[in-house]
């Protein structure tokens, strides 16, 4: 994979994932900014190849504008998505 040179670049807003334009694979978007918590480029590295990333904090629910802590994962169809440590009860 590393031959095909892929790159993650930052713009004001979104995390962009781009092969060289002679391939026809999927371009990877994202926002910088996912419920008011930044994810850092690192993160956005680790997601693509793993599909999961580490446990990030402080995500702000819009229903209830409560902080919350998850995974951000990445779906069948390249959407990412939010995975939830077990609880400690």
């Amino acid at each position: 994979m590393s031959s095909l040179r892929r790159r993650l670049r930052r713009r004001d807003r979104l995390h962009l994932r781009t092969l060289p334009k002679n391939e026809n694979a999927c371009k990877f978007r994202s926002g910088k900014i996912i419920l008011q918590r930044e994810i850092p480029a690192e993160q956005m590295k680790k997601l693509l190849p793993e599909g999961r990333t580490d446990l990030l904090n402080r995500f702000i629910s819009k229903k209830t504008g409560k902080p919350f802590n998850a995974f951000l994962s990445l779906g069948k169809r390249g959407k990412v998505g939010f995975e939830f440590p077990p609880r400690d009860d």
